[in-house]
This record gives structure tokens, sequence and C-alpha cells, in this order.
């Protein structure tokens, strides 16, 4: 249950910061139609900015306390049965003797075809 909640107050303070954002295009166009004067707007916009980044830290705030401080993404590599670099080394050695035709050629010159 408190992990419903915990989501549902994301979603909700995501669903304000998007009204927020609005809120805030909507006064340039009330600078546009002149329905307020240009100091109004700058005034609201900059009250709206300051929410906006309270809304931010809030949501940092969420995220961390339900996930840690770092959501930092470790991106682990593949294990195919090798332990160390010695056997990925003689499993490649074992492979490419299997295949010769795998091998690069050495022939430095331009290709003819």
């Amino acid at each position: 249950m408190a992990d419903f909640i915990f989501w549902n107050q994301i979603r909700f303070t995501l669903i304000s910061r998007g009204s927020l954002e609005e809120l805030i295009d909507d006064l340039n166009v009330c600078s546009d139609e002149k329905y307020l004067s240009a100091g109004e707007v700058e005034k609201h916009k900059s009250i709206g900015w300051h929410l906006l980044k309270l809304i931010n830290g809030y949501l940092r705030y969420l995220r961390d306390r339900k996930f840690g401080t770092s959501l930092e993404l470790h991106e682990m590599p593949p294990s195919y049965g090798a332990n160390d670099d010695e056997e990925s080394l003689v499993w490649l050695e074992e492979l490419l003797g299997q295949y010769p035709d795998l091998l690069p050629s050495h022939n430095t010159g331009p290709a003819r075809y």
C-alpha cells in the first residue's frame, strides 16, 4: 500500500509540474495579447520558475528516498564462461584455429577483383 501511495505522489507531482509549465507558457500569450503588462508577466514567470525549481527538487528528493542517492547505470559485461583474460585469449585462439578464414590477410596491397 505504501508503495502505491509513493508512486501516486510522484505521479501527482509530475502532473502538477506539467500544469505549471503550461501556465508559464500561457503567460507568453498574456504578454502577446496585452492582457497583462510586461512587468506583471515577468513577475509571474519569475514566481513560476521558482516553483518549478521547488517541484524538481521535491521530485529529486522522492527519487533519492526510494532509490538511493545514485541512479547511475552500470553495464556489466556478459560472461561467456571465461573467468579471466587468459581464458578468453585461449578460447579465441582455438576458434581462429578452427576457422582460419576469419584471420585477417596480411596482403597490404590494393584489393583486386
